[in-house]
């Protein structure tokens, strides 16, 4: 215990409205904690938060492109008779939930990454059935 100091901390939170959310903010011995959606977290955690988003992003942009060379081959040679629809439509259907759960929990790599996969692998089964 520091001399002076009782052995209980001084916790004072105080509310702030930023960008339309009302957070709360806890003023803890003069140290700040900000708690948004009932999180609190210093400062430490928030950058570690931020470089897990960079990972996030780097999933969503390898996933994303991934696409890319079967969307390329399809349209190119117009040969889709080896192509699963109804795998191409159940993957289609996945990505359309993940963009759903990203929006809801406003994620924007889950958002970026399955808005783009989501016309990419759409533009798959378009081709599916147009060049049969």
């Amino acid at each position: 215990m520091i001399e002076g100091k009782s052995s209980y901390m001084r916790v004072r939170p105080f509310y702030r409205l930023h960008k339309d959310a009302l957070t709360l903010h806890h003023d803890i011995d003069g140290a700040q904690l900000t708690c948004k959606a009932g999180r609190c977290l210093p400062s430490h955690i928030r950058r570690q938060i931020d470089m897990i988003d960079l990972l996030g992003y780097f999933a969503a942009l390898l996933g994303t492109v991934c696409w890319i060379p079967q969307l390329i081959k399809v349209w190119k040679t117009r040969q889709t008779k080896d192509l699963s629809l109804s795998t191409n439509l159940m993957l289609f259907t996945t990505m359309s939930l993940w963009l759903i759960y990203g929006i809801a929990i406003s994620s924007p790599p889950l958002i970026a990454a399955n808005v783009l996969s989501a016309l990419f692998v759409g533009s798959i089964i378009s081709a599916k059935l147009f060049f049969k």
